[in-house]
């Protein structure tokens, strides 16, 4: 199995690619061990797995970068927000590895994503899913609710979810509504409950 590594650190991409190169089942033959998304993303090619971490990067070259799977597609990453992981997820990652994982567990999500069986840690999978049905929110809402959750101020939040902060107002108005909270300070409340 072709595959491709990309990762912002040298050092973990070589450790990742060292990992992968110790498989048996699937026999993975790691092309390159990539240091920067662009660079992969423009000359890399496709490849039957790739493993990367599109965290650090801009939207375009995350895409990229998750174009370039020609079978199987594992995000290897620190990154452990609901709204990244449910990006990378509802792009049609394979797999969502926690770099804080052993090579073994590594080693298990590769074989498993390889073999069709989609990986991904389970309090991810629980927590989007509780945000997803605290009052039937939208993913904007989702993706409103967990950077406010995470202590983040409205500028902030509007700047990393690319709208204006009216927008963020309206967004934070509505989850109020779909939660049945009298009071904004409310909202927090609730949500933190429905996480727990």
């Amino acid at each position: 199995m072709d595959a491709i590594v990309v990762d912002p650190k040298q050092f973990v991409a070589e450790s990742v690619a060292f990992v992968l190169h110790s498989m048996r089942e699937p026999d993975v033959r790691v092309r390159r061990a990539f240091t920067c998304n662009e660079e992969a993303a423009k000359s890399a090619g496709r490849a039957d797995l790739c493993v990367a971490d599109t965290s650090a990067c801009d939207g375009s070259a995350g895409e990229r970068v998750r174009q370039m799977a020609g079978g199987c597609y594992v995000e290897l990453t620190a990154e452990e927000s609901v709204s990244h992981f449910s990006a990378v997820w509802e792009a049609g990652a394979d797999a969502y590895v926690l770099k804080r994982w052993s090579s073994r567990r590594l080693r298990q999500a590769v074989r498993k994503a390889t073999g069709g069986e989609r990986v991904a840690p389970t309090h991810l999978l629980e927590k989007r899913k509780a945000l997803q049905s605290a009052g039937e929110l939208t993913e904007r809402q989702s993706k409103w609710a967990e950077l406010h959750l995470g202590g983040l101020p409205n500028e902030e939040i509007a700047k990393r979810m690319g709208v204006t902060k009216g927008a963020v107002r309206q967004l934070k108005h509505r989850v109020k509504q779909k939660l049945g909270a009298e009071a904004h300070n409310q909202v927090t409340e609730i949500l933190k409950a429905k996480l727990t």
